[in-house]
């Protein structure tokens, strides 16, 4: 050992490294934390103010002494002229720079939608402090949706993260990022569909929803007014502000759970076309390669061993192809879909023995007919909304024009707008129930 020490006594590289470490070591110790510095913000809400203002809340990380994470996260809000504006007022109401590399989703309201969400996703994109992973999702009241997701994730019971989870597999709605809605913005049918999930009063005193989804409280409204007020104050009062406006939030909140209705928002070049009801988008769900689960609802069912039932059906299995086609000039889009069914339910007045033992194997040929019917009804019910509306939800302009391209421009050319293309597509659907199995 002596030996060795005597070696770096006069080793220069040793002492040039220990007189380092001894500069650096007490900057290393009493580095600020990151989280100290900046707000790690993990989703964001986006509104307008009737003042054509930009309303911001941020959800970021508040680190605690608890071993409840959820816990530590905080909402803050403001109101700007933009929503570079709106960051920079938050920045100084909460004394930290906001931090953007690590959000999860931005909630926007119809407000926005209505107007056009690339005018407010523009300072994301263009200074790359947001990444395009980030979600998107369109809600009456993005800030209650906000502060109820808070609220629900302490309890554990709901949150987004786990509903937008459950539409992913369920839903024809796949998730929505910034990337894929900037992606389909550019493409040639510019449709992007959002998921809608909104806000709902369970309160006592409401006796029903907001008119806003659960938003435009009384609270809510002057909790808005103390934000923008604490933002243009100094730090201590903001700070103070904040704090209350948190108390009386998380208070509102509690009152409130998210609500999934299964809606979508159907969005052309960045524009809101139309809002799609869960019971059309059923049928969307069922044509859809990458939902895992599909439903079927036959009415008023009556054979051998039932009687005036509603059944529900489950499918097990199903495979679809699709087919572009020009037919004398016109062009034809064909679904052909096969499917599995199970029996899941059976509404009725009366039951008797039968209908309680029936089996999927007693359905028959009745009920696979009438499964028919209600997937055609259904099909034909959503391709009228398209038409009457010009929405290209199953993307015919792009796959005619990728399949077909000198048949469909000599197609377009035949319009008096190339808008109308739709009006004139036939759309066909063959059904083909088979045997459970």
């Amino acid at each position: 050992m002596s030996h060795i020490l005597r070696k770096l006594r006069y080793n220069k590289i040793f002492f040039a490294m220990l007189i380092l470490c001894a500069i650096m070591l007490p900057s290393i110790i009493y580095k600020t934390s990151e989280s100290d510095r900046i707000a790690i913000t993990v989703m964001l809400a986006i509104d307008k103010t009737e003042n054509n203002e930009v309303e911001l809340s941020i959800m970021y990380l508040t680190p605690q002494s608890s071993n409840d994470v959820n816990k530590s996260y905080t909402i803050a809000t403001t109101t700007a002229e933009t929503v570079e504006n709106a960051i920079s007022e938050i920045q100084l109401l909460i004394g930290k720079e906001v931090g953007l590399s690590h959000t999860q989703a931005i909630i926007f309201s119809t407000k926005i939608a209505e107007d056009n969400p690339l005018k407010y996703f523009d300072v994301f994109t263009r200074t790359n402090r947001l990444t395009t992973n980030a979600l998107i999702i369109l809600s009456e009241s993005p800030k209650d949706l906000l502060t109820t997701h808070l609220e629900q994730s302490t309890k554990q019971s709901v949150s987004l993260i786990t509903i937008l989870e459950y539409n992913r597999k369920n839903s024809f709605v796949q998730n929505m990022n910034l990337e894929q809605f900037y992606s389909e913005y550019f493409d040639e049918s510019g449709i992007s569909l959002v998921p809608i999930i909104n806000v709902e009063d369970n309160s006592d005193s409401s006796g029903q929803e907001d008119q806003s989804g659960g938003g435009g409280s009384k609270n809510s409204a002057e909790n808005n007014e103390k934000s923008a007020n604490s933002a243009s104050g100094n730090e201590e009062q903001s700070s103070s502000s904040q704090s209350k406006e948190g108390t009386e939030s998380a208070q509102g909140a509690a009152d409130k759970e998210i609500n999934n209705t299964g809606d979508i928002a159907v969005f052309e070049k960045g524009k809101l076309r139309r809002i799609i009801k869960k019971d059309d988008v059923s049928i969307l769900n069922l044509l859809s390669g990458e939902t895992e689960k599909s439903f079927i609802k036959i009415e008023n069912v009556t054979n051998k061993f039932i009687k005036n039932a509603d059944l529900y059906i489950g499918v097990r299995k199903k495979i679809i192809t699709t087919n572009c086609d020009f037919v004398n000039g016109y062009p034809v889009y064909t679904v052909n879909l096969s499917i599995a069914c199970q029996l899941n339910e059976i509404i009725a007045d009366e039951y008797t023995l039968n209908s309680i033992s029936v089996v999927d194997s007693q359905i028959g040929e009745i009920t696979k007919s009438a499964i028919k019917d209600k997937i055609q009804e259904d099909y034909s019910k959503l391709i009228n909304i398209a038409k009457e509306e010009n929405i290209d939800i199953f993307t015919i302009n792009k796959n005619f024009h990728r399949l077909w391209t000198k048949e469909w421009a000599d197609y377009l050319l035949q319009l008096d707008t190339d808008d109308n293309f739709m009006q004139k597509v036939l759309f066909l659907i063959n059904v083909d129930v088979i045997d459970n199995g």
